[in-house]
């Protein structure tokens, strides 16, 4: 009997242990990316991926002379989904400037 209950009661004190670390691990992981959003990295450099930078005029042109989206890319620098994301990105901010009101003055 008494094997039975100190086999039980390690058990629970592992168990309860392993959770607390646990959480530990969780709190010190959110206090550092807190931590470093505030402050920055050690590096200076910003978090995660930088943001691609394209020209939008000059992704809308370089369709217009009939360029393939893999082409304007590779002139570019920049990948074929986020040419592609600028170029519509593009379009539909000329489209909602659009103002058939003031057309009619």
């Amino acid at each position: 009997m008494k094997t039975i209950r100190a086999c039980a009661y390690l058990r629970v004190s592992t168990s309860s242990r392993t959770e607390l670390e646990r959480a530990v691990i969780r709190e010190r992981v959110a206090a550092g990316l807190e931590y470093a959003r505030q402050r920055g990295t050690r590096s200076g450099l910003a978090i995660g991926r930088p943001r691609a930078i394209l020209d939008r005029d000059q992704v809308s042109e370089l369709r217009a002379s009939g360029l393939s989206w893999r082409e304007i890319a590779r002139r570019l620098g920049a990948g074929v989904g986020t040419v592609r994301r600028a170029f519509e990105a593009g379009r539909a901010a000329r489209e909602a400037c659009q103002n058939p009101v003031a057309e009619d003055l």
